[in-house]
């Protein structure tokens, strides 16, 4: 990848203020409680991309049309870019005609990710370099023009927030972009020291080749970029308060949109768990005592309890074709989830995850050898295994594999083999309206498969070649992604389970659970 380095002296504006500023008038802004928040971001984001050809004078910002940089420096590349590129007087045209194609925040943990296009960002400067090209020495100083036509970029965003005055603002930390454009054309004047023929054929030669030379430097134009649109993101979230920004709407207390904000700040993924088949809040529903359906076996806690559950809950679960909402209990064949995001992580995951409409089957396949009630403790241990446990989701990924840069949005699937689970409920007992009930106050769950098949269909925005390489990468390396994916991916399906064993508990009393059960035991 090619060493880089950028100075963004933007000649637009300097330094940051120490005052708060507003935002334009002419600039439209969403609330947070919109349940089509990330829709109006979208349209919003657009439009302001398109005011500032005009500039924002209320946030010190000069025209972006063009964008000036006093400095740009590409590094040589470790492929057929054996040269560094030394850009000054830099004027960036094209940006304002971007067109935003999909947005999504997660405010909760300061994170933004965006894709765009732009369908001619034009670079003109200044420039001076010297070295290699394709193995052809190459030197000169003088204009030149790199233009990228259509490109798509992810933008992924991560902050800080701070605050000033009693106010909250949010300082951009880290911005991280990724180009993919159908073209790049090059054209540097008074190669060669003026020398017409040699430098009209060093022209033709990279235009020819400009996928392999564009692709040996994108790592610094890439990384250059996000220091740029960072700088300028950060005039404007370093000078107007968040709440200026993304408007705050008041809202009736809700018991269940707390519980679901407080099970998102507690996961370094969320799970959201609005419309949720399965019911996974309805534990905040303090209804009648009600009992287990008949045909679920019950155990006897004076005849061989672990044995008999061993038994009796693969054939419960096999039973939950169809919800069972007396007890609150969904179906799980399949079993529905709504979205589940997961953030990027520090080692070989470094992108975003998203993952909507995951249905979930392999549970009516489970056995357990081993499960250990104890009732004095009250904490219950399931040993149990399934042949296959296979997911099915619509995606949304942006961000870096290793140091695979990896993208798209479509379908896909992930496919555990020969999966052993250790699943551990602790829990504490209180009484309603005369009867023991229990409820669940920790859970643990430890899944491990000996096999694990990933599919992610249109990655690359559709690119078959780019997409059949990295799932044949993922698969070959499955062991070290699913480690990754592993802690992630328990702590969200331990708060469901817990949740919806917690929902059967607080409404079938422990003596409708447990024949021969007796208060006094406890």
């Amino acid at each position: 990848m090619g060493r880089f380095c950028v100075t963004v002296l933007l000649l637009l504006v300097a330094g940051f203020a120490t005052h708060a500023a507003k935002l334009p008038s002419t600039f439209k802004r969403c609330h947070k409680s919109d349940p089509k928040f990330d829709d109006c971001l979208v349209v919003n984001i657009e439009d302001a991309i398109h005011q500032l050809k005009n500039g924002a004078p209320e946030l010190g910002l000069d025209s972006f049309e063009p964008l000036l940089i006093s400095e740009l420096v590409i590094g040589e590349g470790s492929g057929p870019v054996n040269v560094q590129q030394n850009f000054k007087n830099v004027k960036l045209h094209g940006l304002t005609g971007s067109k935003v194609l999909s947005q999504k925040a997660s405010l909760d943990q300061n994170m933004l990710f965006a894709q765009s296009v732009t369908p001619m960002l034009r670079l003109e400067a200044d420039y001076d370099m010297k070295g290699r090209v394709l193995l052809l020495p190459v030197f000169g100083n003088g204009p030149c023009n790199v233009t990228l036509v259509n490109t798509k970029i992810n933008h992924t965003l991560i902050g800080e927030p701070f605050e000033r005055k009693g106010r909250t603002f949010l300082k951009w930390v880290d911005y991280k972009v990724t180009l993919r454009p159908e073209i790049v054309k090059f054209h540097f004047a008074n190669l060669f020291n003026g020398d017409d023929r040699l430098g009209n054929e060093i022209n033709r030669v990279i235009n020819e080749n400009w996928d392999a030379v564009f692709t040996d430097v994108r790592d610094g134009y890439e990384k250059s970029f996000g220091l740029i649109f960072k700088d300028l993101a950060n005039r404007v979230f370093t000078r107007v308060p968040l709440k200026d920004i993304f408007l705050e709407t008041k809202l009736v207390w809700n018991p269940i949109t707390n519980i679901k904000e407080k099970i998102r700040a507690n996961l370094g993924l969320h799970i959201a768990m609005k419309s949720l088949h399965l019911a996974v809040l309805s534990f905040l529903c303090f209804a009648n005592a009600r009992k287990l359906p008949p045909t679920f076996k019950k155990c006897n806690v004076n005849a061989n309890l672990n044995q008999c559950l061993a038994e009796a809950i693969p054939d419960a679960i096999r039973q939950l074709k169809t919800p069972m909402r007396k007890i609150g209990l969904p179906s799980l064949q399949p079993l529905v989830i709504p979205e589940m995001t997961i953030a990027p992580g520090d080692g070989l995951l470094g992108f975003y995850q998203n993952y909507t409409n995951l249905r979930v089957g392999g549970f009516d396949k489970i056995s357990c050898h081993k499960v250990d009630m104890n009732l004095e403790s009250k904490i219950l241990t399931m040993s149990c295994a399934s042949p296959q446990l296979r997911a099915d989701f619509d995606y949304y990924f942006n961000g870096s594999i290793s140091i695979l840069p990896i993208y798209g949005d479509g379908n896909g699937s992930i496919v555990l083999d020969n999966v052993k689970c250790l699943h551990t409920f602790y829990m504490k007992q209180y009484q309603k309206k005369e009867k023991t009930h229990f409820r669940v106050t920790n859970s643990t769950l430890d899944v491990n498969p000996q096999h694990v098949t990933l599919q992610f269909n249109n990655l690359y925005n559709g690119d078959k070649f780019l997409e059949s390489n990295l799932n044949v990468v993922m698969n070959e390396n499955w062991r070290e992604v699913y480690q990754e994916l592993k802690p992630l991916l328990e702590e969200g399906f331990t708060r469901v389970f817990a949740a919806l064993f917690d929902s059967v508990l607080r409404r079938v009393p422990v003596s409708d659970l447990f024949e021969g059960y007796q208060d006094a035991q406890l």
